[in-house]
């Protein structure tokens, strides 16, 4: 069933004959490159359609603006960039029936000329929840927009919503949203049909957005059909793995999901996946399958998080002092970012990840503790970085996740990942960090997650052309629990901590299933 989106048509001003009573509805992708569960492309083909039913010449653009400004902010990388254009060519390639126009230039600038290169009834998009850079952009184009006479309607991001001051009945909400029906179908898409416009010139000015020149390594693919691909091989078989092999960094990258960067860039919807999980798990009721689920709804947990204090992006949530412990140190920094640490574990992680744009949750959670823990680098220092790297960077699930796994949120167990520990017992055989720590691979286990235990005598018959680690494990661990815990509990930051709570986590009710705190365990990201 289609849905049916209310709007007024005296707001839409239809009579027009500066561009030939031809008008355009301009559906905006951002970070959602896919046709079905679109509602900003659902909205644009209802109304276009109501349009031509009163006898109007209405047509769609789909529109991409490759924003400079944008993608010279240190947390986007080449390999995003690459992502982008090959989830945008899989649209232009399944749909060639609409004009689908991508360029390169700032928004406002490349809006201002469309609109005065063709009658612009609207313009639909989703709410992004990105960064300050984004924010402000977008509050730049409802300037303009105003200025032009031109309406804009912006769509909620799944359950996310904007103005959110406390999670109320949250959780029933984002049932409601999941259960609801995926709307565009791709048949509603291909049955419709657009007239083409041989004369119509879409060189707005501004440089065509071509494929990036980088070299795409080994990391995922994006697309629609790359991204279903991946849900119906996890659905049909891998999922089998899911519940052993999630914190194990070679199994994870076969039996998680592999989901988070198609969620991340939007070739799928959560809803779509929920709905698709949901069909299976009635098929095979199977205990990997209910763990993928129960990490689900902890996605837009966290992106409902940073949209309500969206200030997390440069500063810790709990201003309480927490950060205090903490010391820049750019020797310390490059050689963690360089997988040069003398920790076989973390940098074989940081060298994987480096080179694929993947790893899984309990390896993610182990680098930034190392990180801020044992290195005490803030956890500002470590986020440009991590970023960059990850494959599936979603700016909501970013720093909320940064900043509990530093410790520095004031209501999370403070947690302190030993990777010596991490090794022996998620990389028992070592098979992980012989791939990417070759250095150690000689070894024997449980030396090659630690060559510094080795005797004297050990190490000098055989020495390596491996670092010493550059702090003592033990002792910095033990500081860094004992400073952490220390600061949560003054007044400041427990006063914080309430704030937070009431903030950001529903209050249990009768019959309600809350949001307890005991399980607030960051598993967010549907890996």
């Amino acid at each position: 069933m289609r849905p049916f989106f209310l709007f007024d048509w005296t707001e839409l001003g239809i009579a027009s004959s500066r561009f030939n009573g031809v008008r355009w509805h301009v559906v905006w992708f951002k970070r959602d490159f896919r046709i079905t569960d679109h509602a900003p492309l659902a909205a644009a083909l209802e109304r276009a359609e109501a349009e031509r039913a009163q006898g109007h010449e209405a047509r769609l653009l789909a529109l991409y603006i490759h924003e400079p400004g944008l993608w010279e902010q240190p947390t986007y990388a080449p390999r995003h960039a690459r992502f982008v254009w090959e989830s945008w060519q899989s649209l232009q390639i399944k749909h060639p029936q609409l004009p689908w126009i991508s360029v390169v230039g700032e928004a406002v600038a490349v809006l201002d000329q469309l609109q005065q290169t063709v009658e612009i009834a609207c313009v639909y998009s989703h709410e992004e929840i990105g960064i300050q850079w984004t924010y402000s952009r977008d509050m730049a184009v409802k300037k303009a927009f105003a200025g032009w006479g031109i309406l804009w309607e912006e769509f909620p991001y799944g359950s996310v919503r904007r103005g959110r001051k406390t999670r109320s009945r949250w959780v029933q909400e984002w049932h409601a949203i999941m259960h609801a029906p995926v709307t565009p179908s791709e048949q509603w898409l291909k049955d419709w049909t657009q007239p083409t416009s041989p004369n119509q010139s879409w060189d707005l000015g501004f440089p065509h957005f071509m494929e990036p020149n980088v070299d795409p390594g080994v990391t995922q693919k994006g697309g629609v059909g790359k991204a279903q691909a991946y849900l119906l091989s996890f659905l049909d078989d891998r999922y089998r793995g899911y519940a052993a092999g999630i914190s194990k960094p070679a199994k994870a990258r076969l039996s998680c999901s592999r989901l988070s960067p198609y969620l991340a860039w939007g070739n799928l919807s959560l809803r779509e996946v929920y709905q698709a999980f949901s069909a299976a798990k009635k098929v095979h009721p199977h205990r990997g399958l209910t763990a993928f689920g129960s990490r689900l709804r902890w996605r837009e947990h966290f992106i409902q998080k940073f949209e309500s204090e969206h200030r997390m992006e440069w500063e810790s949530v709990n201003r309480g002092g927490l950060d205090a412990f903490f010391r820049s140190d750019p020797m310390r920094l490059r050689r963690w970012e360089d997988g040069q640490t003398g920790v076989p574990l973390v940098d074989a992680c940081m060298r994987s990840l480096c080179h694929t744009g993947y790893l899984n949750f309990r390896m993610r959670a182990m680098i930034v503790s190392y990180a801020t823990h044992v290195l005490q680098l803030p956890w500002k220092d470590v986020s440009v970085h991590l970023a960059r790297q990850f494959l599936d960077y979603e700016p909501g699930i970013h720093y909320p996740q940064l900043q509990m796994q530093a410790g520095v949120t004031g209501i999370n167990t403070v947690r302190i990942y030993n990777p010596v520990k991490q090794a022996l017992e998620q990389d028992a055989d070592g098979d992980f960090i012989a791939l990417w720590v070759p250095e150690v691979a000689h070894l024997p286990m449980p030396w090659r997650a630690a060559p510094w235990m080795r005797t004297a005598l050990e190490e000098g018959m055989d020495e390596l052309v491996y670092p010493r680690p550059m702090v003592e494990l033990e002792p910095a661990m033990r500081a860094a629990r004992q400073a952490l815990y220390r600061a949560k509990k003054t007044p400041e930051a427990r006063a914080e901590a309430q704030r937070i709570l009431a903030t950001h986590v529903q209050a249990p009710r009768a019959g309600d299933k809350a949001l307890p705190l005991r399980r607030r365990t960051g598993r967010h990201d549907a890996q």
